[in-house]
């Protein structure tokens, strides 16, 4: 269970990285925050398509838990888009960018959480799949903690308030293990739906927000973003497949 833990710790210490690299920025450019979501929004949708509902319809190939866990997904970010959405009216380019950092932030806890059960019924059944998930789930952290920072940073969101989100984003992983490790191990319904559950919420928040956003600043950077997001997808999908 250390073992769990300790992996799981690591893979949500790369979301607080990407956010202090964001951090560590002097300046930047519009350019700069477009590409970067662009990037962030590219690796979180392949990861979603191609590791996590392919895990989980491995785990339980069941219409019924897609079902249960794409509604899940939807319900909870429809809640918080209509929560976010509620008495705005008009807003400016600082206010989006702010409720898109904080929405972003939200589907990324939700979307750690179970990542986290993920790896410690993967410990629980095989230490070795846990180390392969953490690592796995690690790289591609990175750069949800960018995407997650870039927005906040720019609506003038306080820097120690944008560490204590990603710190929260990165605690709900060993939180999400220690459950799994514990509670779901002899369940992979639940851990099926829990991912299926985190996929949709963060294919909803990618397409819906982060994309939008992104090409609204500027089209060329966003395109250039996902360009590389790509090419960073397929890298390490090939380094860990």
């Amino acid at each position: 269970m250390m073992e769990a833990l300790w992996f799981s710790s690591l893979t949500g210490a790369a979301t607080l990285l990407g956010t202090m690299l964001v951090l560590r920025l002097k300046r930047f450019s519009l350019q700069w925050i477009a590409c970067s979501l662009g990037l962030s929004a590219t690796v979180m949708l392949f990861v979603s398509l191609f590791e996590m509902l392919p895990t989980a319809l491995k785990l339980c190939p069941s219409w019924i838990h897609l079902g249960i866990g794409m509604m899940m997904g939807l319900t909870l970010m429809e809640s918080i888009h209509c929560f976010s959405e509620a008495g705005a009216g008009k807003k400016n380019a600082m206010d989006r960018d702010r409720r898109l950092g904080w929405v972003l932030s939200l589907a990324v806890i939700a979307h750690n959480f179970p990542e986290g059960a993920a790896i410690g019924v993967g410990f629980g059944v095989k230490p070795e799949l846990g180390v392969t998930l953490a690592l796995a789930m690690a790289v591609h952290n990175l750069p949800e903690g960018i995407g997650m920072a870039a927005p906040l940073l720019a609506s003038g969101v306080r820097r120690r308030w944008i560490v204590l989100i990603s710190l929260g984003a990165s605690g709900a992983l060993p939180l999400g293990t220690w459950l799994g490790f514990y509670l779901l191990t002899g369940s992979l319904d639940w851990v099926a739906i829990s991912l299926i559950f985190a996929a949709t919420a963060m294919i909803w928040v990618v397409t819906q927000e982060v994309f939008p956003r992104a090409m609204e600043i500027s089209p060329k950077a966003a395109r250039w973003g996902s360009v590389f997001g790509l090419l960073f997808s397929l890298m390490i999908h090939t380094l860990h497949g």
